[in-house]
């Protein structure tokens, strides 16, 4: 016991350990504090023109008529906000389960963990307003709708569109920064366009967003993307896109 005790007043006297009565002190909060969130989602659907075989055409998500779905059911783990002021470090795994999570999981089983949605390791550089790292499988820049289904954003995705003018999760490296309350910018390097978590050839491909908010009603998002995407030919895969918003009201 006088050995464990002369152990811990050194560790004290160190700042190792906090004293007697002090609470404890965290320097990364991510390995303190976790936050638990999701939501579950279901639905009815029938078409009244009667499909053949019970499936109706242009729907990505409700594929059998005269039926009951569990769509989604959500949960995420994720650490505090990061400090931009400092060093620091954070996380964040969400997960999709039910009839939609083959849509919207991309390429999960490659990676041992088939429902995985979205899962990062995050890192604040103190540079400027703080430089931000994100690494991991990351939620693309290009769609406007979350494919969360109504519960991130106000549109309740059901057709191919969604998945076609867009594209899913990838497995990627990007760097945030924000200049001030108005322009911010993201510049990511992953996993071709549609190769999920796991590339399917030798190119990257290059995503940024230019971000504009002028004012809190008002979003606009200049989106760019390219890469050699089409296996030994190295064809170039390259686009734009404008998302924008504006609140009209209260």
């Amino acid at each position: 016991k006088k050995r464990l005790d002369a152990l811990e007043q050194y560790m004290q006297k160190e700042g190792l350990m906090p004293s007697k009565g002090a609470a404890p002190e965290h320097n990364v909060a991510a390995l303190s504090e976790i936050k638990l969130s999701g939501f579950v989602t279901a639905s009815y659907f029938y078409d009244t023109s009667n499909p053949p075989n019970q499936t109706p055409p242009g729907y990505l998500w409700n594929r059998t008529m005269n039926s009951f779905w569990l769509n989604k059911v959500k949960l995420t783990l994720e650490s505090p906000e990061v400090d931009r002021d400092k060093w620091d470090a954070g996380y964040k795994a969400s997960f999709i389960f039910g009839q939609d999570a083959p849509i919207v999981d991309t390429g999960g089983e490659a990676q041992g963990m088939e429902p995985i949605r979205e899962a990062y390791v995050q890192l604040n550089i103190p540079i400027g307003t703080g430089l931000d790292v994100k690494l991991g499988q990351l939620i693309s820049l290009l769609n406007f709708e979350s494919g969360d289904g109504g519960a991130v954003n106000p549109n309740f995705s059901q057709g191919n569109q969604w998945y076609f003018t867009g594209n899913g999760p990838s497995t990627g490296l990007q760097l945030g920064y924000q200049f001030d309350e108005v322009f911010s910018t993201k510049v990511r390097v992953q996993n071709g366009m549609y190769a999920g978590s796991v590339d399917n050839n030798s190119f990257k491909t290059v995503m940024g967003s230019f971000g504009i908010t002028p004012d809190n009603k008002t979003s606009i998002n200049l989106i760019g993307f390219g890469g050699r995407e089409n296996g030994a030919a190295g064809d170039w895969l390259k686009g734009g896109s404008l998302i924008a918003s504006r609140q009209v009201c209260e």
